[in-house]
């Protein structure tokens, strides 16, 4: 599997937000959650498109950041996308920020550049909300 990162709090809200996203493309999302206590202290959000595995972004409760419960999370996230013979596993970008780039950089990620194209418009936005209501 090749890792890479590029150039991200989960709360109920978003994880909401990201599946709706999900329902709205040909993407697939899951969350994970890491229990200590019987509570949920961290969380991390992933997506799926054909052989990539899409890391969105983690979050966990500061008082157990001693555990590093997201390490426990990605590690088995990496390991599982492994065994299902996924290909790519995206970190998505750092930006910018040290401590993030280090966090991926010591599951093995490498920094990759690419150029990305975000299409806007009301004939664009039309034509969502359309594909939306056939589905």
């Amino acid at each position: 599997i090749f890792l890479n990162y590029l150039t991200g709090g989960i709360t109920d809200g978003n994880h909401r937000r990201y599946q709706d996203e999900a329902e709205h493309s040909r993407f697939q999302a899951q969350s994970h959650r890491q229990r200590c206590d019987g509570k949920d202290i961290a969380g991390i959000i992933l997506g799926y498109f054909n052989d990539v595995v899409i890391y969105w972004g983690g979050a966990f409760f500061y008082e157990y950041g001693r555990l590093r419960p997201n390490n426990l999370l990605m590690i088995e996230a990496v390991k599982d996308a492994c065994e299902k013979g996924d290909r790519y596993f995206d970190f998505l970008p750092s930006a910018g920020i040290e401590g993030v780039e280090r966090f991926k950089e010591s599951f093995g990620a490498e920094k990759y550049e690419y150029f990305a194209y975000n299409f806007q418009g009301k004939l664009l936005d039309m034509l969502r909300k359309f594909k939306g209501l056939q589905s």
